[in-house]
């Protein structure tokens, strides 16, 4: 009798959670749906030049050094208009002597700043504190920037009314094997499906971490970023919203950046991000006395490590139940697993990969299990913060240099 109550009970909780994802899914789409079809007003072409810091932040990544090194270099914009700001942690001794030595070679323009190494949050601020631009800009010292990425920068803000906007990152280790494979169609079909509609919508966006700029009062009016965040960069975009400010997207502003191609450093990237997400949703849930809709569109975002939870848990239930009568059946649950929380992997090979080859095939199986995997991640995420267990501020390994020469 109790365990027929408790697989009843199960079934129930089942099928409330599937509902909970399909009506997530339709709200996507919806916005997917309206978001892709409007279109960016045209705007001047005349540009007035800003004074541009960037900031990028360094710990450990000696052989990421000479790719942001090589683009700053051939950068094409006044360096009395431009500062590159270095913060290093103390402890990095190679990169601290290494940008101290590429400062002495190209002059006062770009500056060398040792922090006590507490996170990417603490070194933005310090940057922040020494930057005399109008524009702050945000790069992972494993960026690769176009040569007009900051001519194109200037002419977006010569629009009074943009305030903070994210680029596009793209991946130049995509081929490196099937994980970065993955997560590099993961990040295109982020910013094509989710990001553009939401932008075009002016709805909430999220920053990315790099190849972002804001207007530096604005970014002082709110107190920079919080050193306790994990991730960061969401929270700032939190903060902006809160003061009546939207991030817009701007596709032709790009850089290329690795995306992780190993598995340990994907766990440690995708634990810390999801836990940042759950660490910032109780902030929006209280915002929902406000009555304001925009809220609840937060909520759902930062919602994602449960809905991606959620997700796997219908998924294995599904495959273990021998159970036919329940409210919503095997394939139902399958398909709205996948369609919800399947990674935008499969939405980027329907709508966007042409050419079937025999990679292309392999990678929907692949696909299946980077999926389970990052859902899996997420439930982990999801626990620790149920257990209130801490998690520190990591920085994701990188391979640098080694790994643009062996994915060429």
């Amino acid at each position: 009798m109790v365990l027929e109550l408790l697989i009843k009970f199960t079934q129930t909780l089942i099928s409330i959670a599937s509902f909970i994802l399909t009506i997530t899914m339709i709200y996507n789409l919806i916005i997917f749906i309206i978001g892709c079809k409007r279109k960016r007003i045209a705007e001047s072409r005349s540009i007035k030049l800003k004074k541009i810091s960037l900031i990028i932040p360094v710990k450990d990544e000696i052989n990421s050094l000479p790719l942001i090194f090589e683009s700053l270099k051939y950068i094409i914009y006044p360096k009395n208009l431009l500062e590159a700001i270095f913060v290093i942690s103390k402890n990095s001794k190679q990169c601290i002597e290494a940008c101290k030595e590429f400062s002495r070679e190209n002059g006062g323009w770009i500056k060398v700043l040792v922090d006590e190494g507490k996170g990417k949050p603490s070194a933005l601020n310090l940057g922040l504190r020494h930057a005399n631009g109008d524009i702050i800009g945000v790069f992972d010292v494993d960026s690769i920037l176009p040569k007009d990425i900051l001519l194109k920068v200037s002419e977006v803000f010569l629009n009074e009314g943009i305030i903070a906007i994210q680029g596009v990152t793209k991946s130049y280790n995509e081929n490196k094997n099937f994980l970065s494979k993955l997560a590099s169609i993961e990040e295109k079909a982020y910013f094509t499906l989710f990001l553009k509609p939401r932008s075009n919508l002016s709805l909430f966006l999220p920053f990315t971490g790099s190849c972002l700029f804001i207007k530096k009062d604005f970014l002082l009016k709110i107190g920079g970023w919080s050193e306790t965040a994990l991730a960061e960069d969401l929270e700032v975009a939190l903060k902006l919203f809160d003061n009546g400010i939207k991030i817009k997207l701007r596709p032709e502003i790009s850089c290329q950046h690795e995306v992780t191609s190993k598995l340990t450093p994907y766990l440690i990237q995708r634990l810390r991000w999801f836990r940042g997400y759950l660490q910032l949703l109780s902030r929006a849930l209280k915002k929902l006395t406000t009555l304001n809709p925009h809220w609840i569109d937060i909520s759902i975002i930062l919602a994602s490590p449960i809905l991606l939870s959620l997700s796997l848990i219908i998924f294995l239930y599904s495959l273990i139940s021998t159970n036919t009568n329940m409210p919503i059946n095997f394939f139902k649950l399958i398909a709205w697993s996948l369609l919800i929380a399947a990674t935008p992997a499969f939405l980027y090979l329907t709508f966007k990969l042409r050419r079937i080859r025999l990679r292309t095939i392999l990678l929907i199986p692949a696909a299946i299990a980077y999926w389970i995997l990052e859902s899996f991640i997420a439930l982990i995420a999801l626990i620790m913060s149920l257990f209130r267990l801490k998690i520190e501020w990591i920085r994701t390994p990188k391979s640098g240099i080694s790994e643009l020469m062996d994915n060429e």
